[in-house]
Formats: structure tokens, sequence, C-alpha cells
């Protein structure tokens, strides 16, 4: 029943298992869908999917003792409890097929805490900038690889932990190549198989994924990427 497809909905497990046992109260049904669960035959892969293939590993990315010392002056610059969120472009290089390509890094936080999180960092490098639009972007951090960009934080964006750092999950990571398409530009023309590695790879939490593409008015977008191609 469940080796023809590697994801099955939660409406279809329950036609198939109805199929197998006709007459059974739904109730039943659910309650068997739930010791599949239990007994690790079915894994959820998102808000109401599932598939039996092994769960996948989460996305973690490395952090170099660079970035660690460039978190550090960032964290001590906001005040405790603010947002702070990290990505690097280098990260799509695992999901690209090709050579490696040139690298920066960006960091979100509120608005207002922009231009204090701009000036200590200063004293980390020349190479930051403040919520350049993208001519700058294009002009300007792209002569410069491990350029450091500042940005607003998108409200509810998902962050996850890596070490005692925000850094963005696989979901925003995916929907940021969109979203900042200057910082991201070597990239657009390769998103097709970057999106299907990074969901080969590693677990992609759907309903995460939606929330924050329909944040960024970009869900259409990335539905697109996720369909196989033909």
């Amino acid at each position: 029943m469940l080796l023809s497809r590697p994801e099955w909905s939660r409406q279809e497990l329950l036609m198939l298992l109805g199929q197998e046992q006709p007459g059974v109260p739904v109730a039943t049904l659910v309650s068997r869908l739930h010791t599949l669960k239990i007994k690790g035959v079915l894994h959820s892969v998102g808000r109401g999917c599932y598939t039996s293939l092994a769960p996948r590993p989460t996305f973690a990315p490395v952090l170099d003792s660079g970035t660690t010392r460039l978190l550090r002056q960032a964290q001590l610059a906001l005040p405790t409890g603010a947002a702070l969120c990290f990505s690097d472009t280098a990260w799509l290089n695992e999901f690209h097929n090709g050579p490696m390509l040139p690298s920066y890094r960006l960091l979100e936080t509120s608005k207002v805490h922009l231009p204090a999180l701009y000036e200590a960092l200063l004293t980390h490098s020349r190479l930051v900038f403040l919520n350049p639009d993208s001519a700058a972007v294009l002009t300007y951090v792209h002569r410069h690889e491990r350029a450091v960009v500042l940005r607003p934080l998108i409200s509810e964006a998902p962050l996850t932990r890596t070490g005692s750092a925000s850094t963005s999950p696989i979901e925003k990571l995916l929907v940021d190549t969109l979203a900042h398409r200057d910082l991201y530009l070597d990239y657009q023309v390769s998103l097709p198989g970057i999106f299907a590695q990074a969901r080969q790879c590693y677990a992609l939490n759907e309903s995460r994924l939606r929330r924050y593409a329909n944040r960024r008015d970009l869900w259409a977008e990335v539905q697109h990427l996720l369909q196989p191609e033909t």
C-alpha cells in the first residue's frame, strides 16, 4: 500500500485503509493511521502529509569562526531578546550543480535596530551594507565576496538555532532566494534544481514553507519550483 509513492495526504491514506477494511468507522481508521506513525511505518512530512520513507535529516549549516565572531558582535549590539537571523548564500552551494559561486551574508533584525547593528559591525568589517536596494546590491555588494547585507526581518519569519545563533531554516532559505533575488542572483537559473535537491536531501516542513512564502507573497512561485520536472 505504501511503497508506490513517496508521499501521501491524510485523506488518501484513510481512503486506502478504508478500501482494505470496508465498513470500518472513520475513527478506527484514524486510530490505525496513528498506530502506523507510532510504529515508524509512516512519518509526517508536513501538515496532513505522510511518507513511508525514512525521515530526512534537518538542515543544519556549519558556522565558520569568522561568522561566529560576526554574530557575537551583532548580538552585543542588540537589546536582549531582539530577533536576529543569519543566512549565507554559500549554503546553497550544497544544492547547486556547478562551481562554487561567490557568497554573501545576510543579517536580518527589526528595522528599528538596523542603524545600531550597522555601526557595531563596521568595526568587524567595512564591507557592511545597510538595507541596500537591489541596484546597490548589484553595483556594490557583488564586488565584494563575503560582504554583509543588513535588512529588516519580516514579522513571523521562521527561525532555527545553530549553536547560539538564530539562522534561516531551509524553508526560509528557499523562499529568500526569491525574496532577495539580488543577493541570490547567481543561483536564479538553477532554482528548480536547487529546490528539488533541497527537498530530496532534507526534511522540508511544507506548512512552514507555505506560511513564510505567503508572508512574502511568493507562494505561487514556490509552488511552481516545487513541481517535479517533466
